[in-house]
């Protein structure tokens, strides 16, 4: 009797044992199965080549290209930054788009430029003196350019491409520790002699970058009339409103 109830125990049980697999479709579930089982998604951050991609820092501090291509017209000089009076003669202010880069420059080494400095807009103009008796350069000519990185306007004011070491024509004289605008700024002049009435022409450049903006300012006349503190403070007036509007 006692080995019939002890068989009856074993077959209860088995059936019961089986009675809950039924029921519950298998093994308990552990929480790491369940969150499979919803379709938690993988984090972005967590594939493979894709973490250095999302977490790359844009560059701090530099002119945003979108924004500032809108107004980089107001960054040029203007007769208003300087203390004698100035006009702008007719066409004498232009966007200098990458399209006239390429047409300046000739295609390939245009291209060249805009790829390798990241150029995205640029702005000329030119200022005449309006009178003739005063004691100030009688000519100005401004240009701006703007790029994508601080590292591209550096590129674009170094040997390579900035225009004062390719001249042909001419040698500039550098004016040494001349200038402190901006984070990097060239200061230097030509000299020449005009063959018909034997004076002697003066010009002098000022170019600096700001951030990821290249600023280009030139006054030029008789010797008499064109000082260097003239032309740098010129300068130095585009150099502070692009200061004030970042």
């Amino acid at each position: 009797m006692s080995t019939n109830k002890t068989k009856t125990w074993l077959v209860g049980a088995i059936l019961f044992t089986i009675f809950v697999s039924a029921c519950s479709g298998g093994a308990t579930p552990t929480p790491a199965d369940t969150s499979r089982e919803v379709g938690t998604p993988t984090a972005i951050s967590n594939l493979p080549g894709q973490q250095q991609e999302n977490t790359k820092a844009p560059e701090r501090g530099r002119l945003d290209p979108e924004e500032f291509a809108n107004s980089i017209g107001d960054f040029v000089l203007r007769p208003d930054d300087l203390p004698n009076a100035y006009r702008v003669p007719e066409g004498g202010e232009r966007r200098i788009s990458n399209l006239g880069v390429i047409q300046d420059m000739g295609e390939v080494a245009g291209k060249h430029y805009i790829v390798n400095t990241g150029r995205v807009e640029g702005w000329y103009l030119k200022l005449e003196r309006r009178k003739k008796e005063d004691i100030a350069p009688g000519a100005f000519e401004s240009a701006i350019e703007l790029f994508e990185s601080s590292d591209g306007a550096k590129l674009a004011l170094g040997p390579e491409w900035f225009k004062a070491y390719k001249e042909e024509n001419k040698t500039p004289t550098w004016i040494e520790a001349g200038c402190d605008l901006g984070d990097e700024c060239l200061f230097y002049y030509f000299q020449s002699i005009d063959p018909a009435t034997n004076l002697t022409k003066l010009e002098y450049d000022v170019a600096f970058r700001y951030k990821n903006v290249l600023v280009w300012v030139m006054g030029r006349g008789l010797d008499i009339d064109t000082q260097s503190d003239y032309v740098l403070k010129a300068a130095e007036a585009v150099y502070k409103r692009l200061e004030a509007a970042s």
